[in-house]
C-alpha cells in the first residue's frame, strides 16, 4: 500500500516538475520526427550507461500491466573500423551488430542518487535526439544516412535544430571525425556520443564502488542525465534526393574553417590554381589513397605528367560548328565496334566511327529504337562486361527532369579549355588540412579522377557541370558500384558522371590480401580491392569529351545517349541502352 501511494505521488510530481514553458521551439523539439525512417519518443527518462530508464507511470509495475516500448536496431550494422579503412574487406569484419537497446522502468535500487530522487530533476529544455546509424565509420554511408537525411528533415521543418544530437556508436566506440563535422553543420549544440551522455557521475553520488574502496573525487559537477523527453531514431538507408545540394550546405557552414585549413596546409596546392585562368585551364584532381595496401592507382605519377601535358583536341570548338553546319566529321579512331550493330543505317554507322560524342549524338531515333529492340539478341555477347544499370520508373523521371537539362540551366560559357592543370590529392590527410580543406579544394576543381571508393564523395563539393571520372577495378560488380555515385549523380543531374571499367588483366594487380591468398579476405569484395594501372588513352578520352561538353547539361545528355560517358580501359564503349532513359 505504501509503495502504491509513493508511485501515485510520483505520477503527480512528474506533471508539475520539468516545466518547459520557457523553452525555445518547444513544440517542434518534442514532436516525434517522421522523416528519419523509424523513431519513437520516451517521456521522463534517465539515461544510465546506455540504458534508458523510464519513470513514466504507464510502465510502473505497481500501477500498470503495460510494458515499456521496445526499440530494435538488429538490422543496423557496422563494419569493423581499422587503419586500412572499410572493414568489410575482412570475412569477420562486416555486418557487425550493435548491442540491444534496453528500455526499463526505474527501481528503488538505482546506483546513483540523481536517479533515486522521486522524481528526478528532468531537463525539459534539452531534448536528446539519439541516433543509431548503419555503417557510421564509412564516410559515404554516413553522409547519405545521417547528414543528408537530417539536413532535408531540418529544412522541411520535421526536425528541430534545437535538439541535442546524440550518436549511439557501437559499444561506446569513439565517433568518427566526419560525423562530428556533419552534425556540427546541422545543430548548434555539439554532438555527443550516447556513451558519454550516459556516463555515471564521478562525484561520489553513485554507489557502484566496492566496499572499502575510497570514493573518487573530482571538481567536475554532476551533469544532468534525466530528460522530460527523448527521441530514439534508427537510420538505415541513404537519402539520395539531393546529395550535391546537401554537400554545398555542409561546405557553406564550414567555409571559414575550410579556407583557413587550405591556406595553412603544408601542401599549398591551391596556389597554382589561383593563378590559373579558369576558362582556359581544366582543373583536374587525381585522388590518391592514404593506404597503398589495396585499390591504388599504380601509375598516378605518370598520369599526372601526361595530364599536365594534355591539349584540347577541339580548341576552336570544331565539333560544335560541324553540328551547326551539318558537315560530316573528319575520320577519327573508332571507339566501340559498329560491327556489333548491324541494324544501323549507313549514315549512323558512319557517325559512330567518329570519336566525337557530339557527332555520334545525332544518330536517328529510329536507330535508337532498333538498338533497344535488338539488345536482347546481343545480351549474351555482353553479359560479362555490361555494367548498364536498370533504371526504375522513378529514376527515369529524375533523369528526364535533370540530365536532359529541362530544370537545370546551362552555363553558356564558351569552350576555352586548352590545357589542364592536374594535381594529386590525398583526401582526408591532416597534412593537407583534413576534410574541411578538401571541401574548399574541390569547389575549385573541374574534374575528379578516383577509383571507386570514399574519395569519390568529394565530387559532391564541385560546381555545377563539373565531372567525376570513376574507375572500377577488374571484376568489380557493376550492380554494386552503380548504386553509389553513378545513381546519385545521375538522379540529381548537377555533376556529370563518367566511368572507366578495367577489363584487361594487364592493367590490374592483386591487392596484398588477395595476393597472399589470406583466409581473412572477404571473397565478395576482393575484386574491389585490386590495384589499377590506368592507360592514359582512357583518361584522355574522357578529358576530351569533358572539354567538349563544357559543363553544359544538354551536351552531357547527348554524350550519355551515345555511350561515350562510359568506356573500358581499352576504349571500348560499355554496352548500354539509350532508350532506357
Amino acid at each position: 500500500m505504501h509503495l502504491t501511494v509513493l508511485f501515485f505521488i510520483q505520477s503527480i510530481l512528474l506533471f508539475v516538475t520539468g516545466t518547459d514553458t520557457d523553452c525555445h521551439d518547444k513544440d517542434l523539439k518534442t514532436r516525434t520526427p517522421q522523416q528519419l525512417e523509424t523513431c519513437i519518443t520516451l517521456d521522463h527518462v534517465c539515461i544510465d550507461q546506455q540504458q534508458f530508464v523510464t519513470y513514466d507511470t504507464r510502465y510502473q509495475p505497481s500501477l500498470s500491466i503495460e510494458r515499456p516500448p521496445t526499440f530494435s536496431v538488429k538490422d543496423i550494422t557496422y563494419n569493423w573500423p581499422n587503419p586500412l579503412g572499410n572493414g568489410d574487406r575482412y570475412l569477420t569484419g562486416q555486418q557487425l551488430h550493435y548491442a540491444p537497446i534496453v528500455i526499463r522502468p526505474n527501481t528503488s535500487q538505482e546506483a546513483c542518487s540523481d536517479m533515486r530522487a522521486m522524481p528526478p530533476d528532468f531537463d525539459a529544455c534539452t531534448v536528446p535526439l539519439v541516433m543509431w546509424s548503419r555503417w557510421p565509420f564509412n564516410i559515404v554511408e554516413a553522409f547519405g544516412t545521417v547528414y543528408a537525411r537530417l539536413q532535408r528533415a531540418i529544412a522541411g521543418g520535421d526536425v528541430s535544430e534545437g535538439l541535442l544530437p546524440v550518436l549511439a556508436t557501437p559499444h561506446g566506440l569513439r565517433a568518427p571525425r566526419h560525423l562530428e563535422l556533419f552534425l556540427e553543420a546541422l545543430f548548434p549544440q555539439p554532438m555527443i556520443t550516447l556513451a558519454d551522455l550516459s556516463k555515471r557521475p564521478q562525484d561520489g553520488s553513485c554507489s557502484s564502488l566496492k566496499a572499502g574502496t575510497s570514493t573518487p573525487t573530482t571538481s567536475a559537477t554532476t551533469k544532468n542525465r534525466c530528460y522530460r523527453r527523448v527521441h530514439l531514431c534508427r537510420l538505415r538507408h541513404r537519402d539520395e534526393t539531393s546529395p550535391v545540394k546537401a554537400a554545398r550546405a555542409l561546405a557553406k557552414h564550414h567555409a571559414a574553417a575550410a579556407a583557413a585549413a587550405a591556406q595553412g596546409s603544408s601542401a599549398g596546392l591551391l596556389d597554382p590554381w589561383n593563378a590559373a585562368d579558369r576558362n582556359k585551364v581544366l582543373r583536374v584532381v587525381i585522388a590518391s589513397r592514404l593506404s597503398t595496401e589495396s585499390r591504388s592507382l599504380l601509375n598516378e605519377g605518370e598520369l599526372l605528367r601526361q595530364c599536365n601535358e594534355w591539349k584540347s583536341s577541339d580548341v576552336e570548338g570544331a565539333s560544335t560548328r560541324r553540328l551547326a553546319s551539318g558537315n560530316p566529321p573528319s575520320p577519327k579512331r573508332k571507339i566501340g565496334s559498329v560491327d556489333q550493330l548491324p541494324h544501323l543505317s549507313q549514315v549512323s554507322r558512319d557517325k559512330l566511327t567518329s570519336s566525337d560524342p557530339l557527332v555520334t549524338s545525332t544518330i536517328s531515333e529510329e536507330d535508337m529504337d532498333l538498338s533497344d529492340r535488338n539488345s536482347e539478341s546481343r545480351r549474351g555477347a555482353h553479359e560479362e562486361v555490361s555494367n548498364t544499370p536498370k533504371l526504375s520508373t522513378k529514376d527515369r523521371e529524375y533523369t528526364k527532369r535533370h540530365i536532359m537539362g529541362r530544370n537545370v540551366r546551362s552555363t553558356g560559357v564558351p569552350n576555352k579549355w586548352h590545357t589542364a592543370r592536374c594535381v594529386i590529392r590525398k583526401f582526408g590527410s591532416e597534412e593537407q588540412g583534413g576534410l574541411v580543406a578538401d571541401m574548399e579544394f574541390m569547389s575549385h576543381a573541374d574534374v575528379l579522377l578516383c577509383l571507386h571508393g570514399a574519395a569519390c564523395i568529394n565530387a559532391f563539393f564541385m560546381a555545377n557541370g563539373s565531372s567525376l571520372i570513376e574507375v572500377r577495378p577488374l571484376g568489380m560488380s557493376a550492380a554494386w558500384a552503380n548504386q553509389y555515385f553513378f545513381r546519385q549523380l545521375r538522379r540529381e543531374g548537377l555533376i556529370h558522371w563518367y566511368g572507366i571499367d578495367v577489363q584487361n588483366a594487364i592493367n590490374s594487380k592483386l591487392s596484398a590480401l588477395e595476393e597472399q591468398k589470406s583466409e581473412v579476405l572477404n571473397e565478395q569484395v576482393r575484386s574491389r580491392e585490386r590495384h589499377v594501372r590506368l592507360p592514359w588513352g582512357a583518361l584522355k578520352h574522357h578529358l576530351d569529351v569533358i572539354a567538349k561538353v563544357n559543363r553544359e547539361h544538354e551536351r552531357y545528355y547527348q554524350v550519355y545517349k551515345t555511350g561515350h560517358f562510359y568506356v573500358t580501359d581499352d576504349l571500348q564503349l560499355v554496352p548500354h541502352r539509350p532508350k532506357s532513359l
